[in-house]
């Protein structure tokens, strides 16, 4: 288990890399800025820093080598965590060696420099790696204990993948003392955790060491499932250490499997890494494999000369003097830690009776300086005592001639005072007739201005009106002289006379109607124009308008148009005038027709507005719409759309101006919704 420990420290500590492709390419662009910046600072050292753990596992002399730059340089520099760093990098150089005495001092180090700059995260990670040396030298309580500080430590920084590599490194110490059912527990919650970050390494490593604790219960299938999925991430992430443990691990369950062959072929593939990284751990396990197999075979020469080598490495990882020099480095470093707490306490103490001794002094120097302002200011007081009852006598005189000149300039103040108040009164009313003389004139100003303006419009639109009179009065004149000069020709057949006579009507009709509407208008300006109500049924005056405007559109060639008049409500009777009603559905229509080519013409009766007082009728259409600023303007007298259309609609533009006039008289309102290319909505309320 002491590699996969390893494992998880380079994922500690190289900047959560996913695999050791990506390190080469990080390692590279680091290199490369390195180059770019030579100037001796913090930025350099913690480059240095960076490359060295993006090397951790592919180069471990040039490790070396950059953690020895980089803490000489954060000693010139004075750079605490730069040192902190550089010292856990050269313990992880030494930690790979299996020199475990060194790691450990470079560890300690680098732990005493983060406890004094308070880094949480380095006090973790060095944590972490103390303990895994002490879980190789088998001291798995030692190892618990700097475990658990460390886990505490990542989860008061919420660091998810410290905690996952420390869950981890727990289940190992639990593993290694064959307690499997908790080491599982840990393995797997460690897992979890890498699958939800997407730690490729870190899933290898959990499904690795899960499928070392199946094999150990003999569970040899799930065994090898955990242990080839685990190897084909390290292989995608070309992660050479894994593999090479992971060919260790697989040659162990093929070994109880006594598939020696297939053993024998993983045992060698793990060597065969493991001696060309110069990864001591790993050599010394599968050099005890390959003996155990070869006497499986019964090559009792070769199972010897492996046995000798892995003897051989594992005295020099595990000798007695590798252990004391670890132990006594742990009591050294606790032992200058309490001396360096008392000395600090010690220091505290001789500094805290130094203030109370130089407070106690400046006290008593205090004392005296305010006992002898105390006697100096008596005796001056004394003086000045003596010397203000000699003028207070003096000031009593003079303060009776003053009172006598204070009561003159007081009544000589009152009468001024009242005076000021009186001018102050008269400006006041000056400024307030002032104010509202200037804002009758802006209004009056104001007024003026409307009022020419309005006049404007007005001439403007009576002289556009009169215009278009001319012109809508002369069309059905000219056309009806025309068409009655030609009845005269004796040579022209029946259908043709029947043609022009049908002419002259629709001219006459026309012209009529125009007539209407004028004399609708100038009733309406000079409140002549009569309300006759009676109660009638709307379906009955609806019904009569369905035949004229079939025919109507017929004549106007808008065939294709859907002209609707809806009677679903029958039994509606209103107490209304009939012809200016049935006036306000025509002019209505009529402008709808006028304004829409193809589509549709709707006409009925809005139930949702309907509240019981007054009925709501509409006539929609799909024709060209109007925008915002024609609808604000569209019920004006001698308004016509023909100023934004490229089409000129005829009309003399009364026809709204004279329905809305009309909706009014008969109590209701007339009102439009409209959006351009999307057509027009009329409505008009009536009361019931």
């Amino acid at each position: 288990m002491k590699t996969i420990l390893q494992i998880v420290l380079l994922f500690l500590f190289s900047f959560h890399f996913c695999s050791l492709h990506g390190q080469n390419r990080k390692a590279d662009s680091l290199a490369l800025l390195l180059s770019q910046h030579q100037k001796t600072d913090t930025i350099r050292v913690k480059l240095l820093n960076n490359l060295g753990y993006s090397l951790y596992l592919t180069n471990t002399d040039t490790v070396k080598v950059l953690a020895e730059e980089t803490l000489s340089l954060s000693e010139h520099l004075d750079y605490d965590r730069g040192k902190a760093r550089s010292l856990r990098l050269m313990g992880l150089h030494y930690d790979m060696k299996a020199n475990y005495p060194l790691a450990l001092d470079f560890y300690q180090r680098s732990l005493t420099i983060s406890e004094k700059i308070d880094n949480k995260k380095g006090i973790s990670d060095c944590l972490n790696s103390i303990g895994v040396i002490y879980s190789d030298q088998e001291n798995y309580k030692q190892a618990e204990e700097y475990y658990v500080k460390a886990l505490e430590i990542f989860q008061e920084l919420d660091d998810k993948r410290g905690e996952s590599f420390t869950l981890n490194n727990l289940g190992v110490i639990y593993y290694e003392q064959m307690n499997l059912e908790k080491a599982l527990e840990y393995f797997k919650r460690s897992l979890v955790i890498d699958k939800e970050l997407g730690i490729k390494g870190g899933v290898a490593i959990g499904l690795n060491n899960i499928g070392e604790v199946y094999r150990d219960t003999g569970e040899y299938d799930s065994a090898l499932t955990y242990l080839n999925n685990a190897l084909e991430l390290t292989i995608e992430i070309k992660d050479i250490y894994g593999q090479s443990y992971l060919y260790k691990d697989l040659a162990s369950v093929y070994y109880l499997q006594k598939n020696y062959k297939q053993a024998l072929e993983y045992a060698e593939l793990s060597l065969e890494y493991a001696l060309y990284n110069d990864y001591f751990d790993i050599q010394k396990d599968v050099y005890l494999q390959l003996s155990k197999i070869h006497a499986a075979l019964n090559n009792y020469k070769k199972a010897y000369n492996n046995h000798v080598v892995h003897k051989r490495l594992n005295d020099s990882i595990y000798n007695e003097k590798n252990l004391e020099k670890t132990i006594g480095l742990e009591y050294h470093y606790k032992y200058k830690k309490e001396r360096e707490e008392a000395r600090l306490l010690q220091e505290e103490e001789l500094k805290r009776q130094k203030l109370i001794r130089n407070s106690l002094i400046v006290g008593i120097i205090l004392l005296l300086i305010f006992i002898i302002i105390i006697v100096r200011g008596w005796i001056q007081k004394s003086r000045i005592n003596k010397l203000l009852s000699q003028k207070t006598e003096n000031i009593q005189n003079k303060s009776l001639q003053l009172q006598e000149q204070n009561e003159e300039i007081q009544q000589l103040y009152e009468e001024l005072s009242a005076a000021n108040e009186v001018l102050f009164t008269q400006k006041e009313e000056l400024e307030k007739h002032r104010n509202n003389l200037e804002s009758l004139v802006k209004e009056r100003t104001m007024e003026l201005e409307r009022a020419k303006d309005k006049a404007e419009e007005s001439d403007r639109l009576k002289s556009a009106f009169l215009a278009n009179m001319s012109h809508e009065i002369r069309t059905p004149l000219n056309a009806i002289i025309g068409f009655s000069d030609l009845l005269a020709d004796p040579d022209i057949d029946q259908q043709t006379k029947n043609e022009l006579h049908s002419n002259i009507n629709h001219s006459n009709e026309t012209l009529l109607k125009l007539i209407d509407d004028i004399f609708d208008i100038a009733k309406i300006e000079s409140g002549q124009l009569s309300i006759k109500k009676e109660h009638i049924a709307v379906s009955d005056l609806l019904g009569k308008l369905i035949p004229v405007y079939e025919d109507k559109k017929e004549k106007m060639g808008k065939s294709d148009i859907s002209i609707t008049i809806c009677q679903s409500n029958k039994d509606l009777v209103l107490y209304t005038d009939p012809f200016r009603l049935q006036q306000i559905f025509i002019n209505l229509i009529d402008n709808a027709l006028k304004f829409t080519e193809s589509g549709f013409v709707e006409v009925s009766c809005d139930k949702d507005k309907f509240d019981g007082h007054k009925v709501v009728f509409f006539v929609k259409d799909s024709g060209i719409g109007m925008n915002q600023k024609q609808i604000d303007y569209i019920f004006d007298r001698f308004i016509k759309l023909e100023e934004n259309t490229t089409k000129i609609y005829r009309g003399a533009g009364l026809g709204l101006a004279i329905s809305k006039n009309i909706v009014e008289l008969l109590g209701g309102e007339l009102w439009v919704e409209s959006e351009i290319g999307k057509g027009s909505t009329f409505y008009f309320s009536i009361p019931v």
